[in-house]
């Protein structure tokens, strides 16, 4: 059941949380009158800047692991160039001796 709460929550953007939960407050105000509605302002109010907390985070999670991808890349271009250049010899001494150019 975790995995359709994390669904839902990841599905769904901050304003749509805020959308919902000023429709609770109407409701709320129908059957149990303004203390219901404090409660559930109160209540949207914490989802809504969670919401908005952890969609900021993934995106910064993102974009650092976006840079360690790229960096990943460079170095396995520039190592793969480095050795296509090396005499089987060089390729020898400076790297295991089973790693071959393909």
């Amino acid at each position: 059941m975790n995995w359709l709460w994390e669904f839902v929550w990841g599905l769904m953007p901050w304003w749509a949380w805020l959308i919902l939960g000023v429709g609770l407050a109407a409701v709320a105000y129908r059957l149990l009158g303004w203390k219901g509605v404090v409660a559930v302002v109160a209540t949207t109010a914490g989802v809504v800047a969670y919401s908005r907390g952890a969609k900021k985070g993934i995106e910064v999670e993102r974009a650092k692991q976006d840079a360690a991808d790229d960096k990943a890349r460079e170095v396995i271009a520039d190592k793969k160039a480095d050795t296509k250049t090396m005499s089987d010899k060089e390729l020898d001494q400076e790297v295991d001796k089973w790693t071959r150019r393909s």
